[in-house]
């Protein structure tokens, strides 16, 4: 699922190149409403659940390997392939939208700034989460864990909606806690940023506790499609309707169904990889081992390819499908046929 959530960072950047948005770093000048519905959609669950499923495995590693060795095999397989891949594919990228003036930020300001992080900027997020997690568990000498997965949940399905419905008050309160003049707006060399570790940090914990919960996990992924996609559309249709009023509980509310579309997208992400990918798969299989190389390189194979569509009269839409169908088989077979085939690469790209 993981592996999936990463792959569709494909078509999300394939999308925003088309998008009547017009806010990656660049775009066409004619735009497809369908490509700029696929990005809005896309942006409401997919890093929300990659945070979710990573927390789940973050615990589920430090009971097999412990803290220290947890550490070395997680920074390794991050930490390296962030280096690695902003040091270089990244410049390239950079270099490219310098010389087709699309951005010119200057090299200084490129490295202080946190540009050549560029689409990897959840990796760091996910360091700090893993340092933070590895630091909970080595103090508490694994006594904790095994409290919370000893305590036996009676009516998982309750307790899943009752979270569920609950979750949107923290970013409440995390907007509230702003409001009132807490530092959460900090930036950290343009790498982390105050405000979004801490918004993330509620699907990463969430994940945490899930495999802490065994029967709530189980309930998650048993949850009935229809009454998942019900709520979704409702409070999609509220939220759309209250968008701009400007009372003050008006506003709360908004934020609160906001969120709530997206916890429930998150929950119907979980159903449906559940019912559709459980099964062992050979096709499956390759795509999850190549998710990892197919996201970190396909942003420069999106930027190149869009340099060259904008050349053309291209129609948006055709436009939008070409991009996500070449971007993909490209970076598959980057995968594939290089960093599969080198050592060297697969250290570099993969951290293994």
């Amino acid at each position: 699922m993981r592996g999936i959530l990463m792959m569709l960072g494909v078509v999300l950047h394939s999308a925003q190149l088309f998008s009547p948005e017009r806010s990656w770093l660049l775009y066409h000048t004619e735009s497809s409403p369908f490509a700029g519905a696929v990005a809005s959609v896309l942006h409401v669950f997919r890093m929300p659940a990659f945070f979710v499923v990573s927390g789940y495995f973050c615990i589920l590693t430090l009971k097999k390997y412990g803290g220290r060795n947890f550490l070395r095999i997680r920074l390794r397989r991050i930490a390296v392939p962030l280096i690695c891949t902003g040091l270089t594919l990244n410049v390239i990228q950079a270099m490219l939208l310098d010389w087709s003036g699309w951005k010119d930020s200057g090299w200084f300001n490129f490295f202080v700034e946190g540009d050549w992080v560029s689409h990897l900027w959840f990796l760091n997020y996910l360091i700090v989460y893993f340092l933070v997690a590895s630091l909970v568990f080595f103090f508490s000498k694994k006594s904790f864990v095994k409290k919370m997965s000893a305590f036996q949940v009676n009516h998982p399905e309750r307790m899943l909606f009752f979270t569920l419905f609950l979750m949107p008050l923290y970013t409440i309160g995390l907007r509230a806690a702003g409001l009132a003049g807490l530092p959460l707006y900090w930036d950290l060399a343009g790498i982390i940023q105050g405000y979004d570790i801490l918004f993330y940090l509620q699907f990463f914990a969430f994940g945490y506790w899930l495999q802490t919960r065994p029967r709530v996990m189980f309930a998650l992924t048993q949850l009935k499609i229809l009454l998942l996609m019900a709520i979704i559309a409702l409070g999609a249709a509220l939220d759309f309707f209250w968008t701009n009023e400007s009372t003050f509980i008006l506003k709360i509310l908004d934020e609160y169904l906001h969120m709530l579309v997206v916890w429930f997208s998150v929950a119907l992400c979980f159903g449906l990889f559940y019912r559709l990918t459980n099964d062992p798969s050979p096709i499956f299989r390759f795509l999850s081992d190549a998710s990892y190389s197919v996201y970190l390189v396909h942003h420069l194979l999106v930027v190149v390819l869009g340099l060259v569509l904008l050349k053309f009269q291209v129609p948006p839409l055709i436009g939008f499908l070409f991009t996500l169908a070449i971007v993909m088989m490209l970076a598959l077979a980057v995968h594939k046929f290089a960093i599969a085939k080198s050592r060297v690469l697969t250290f570099m790209f993969n951290g293994k």
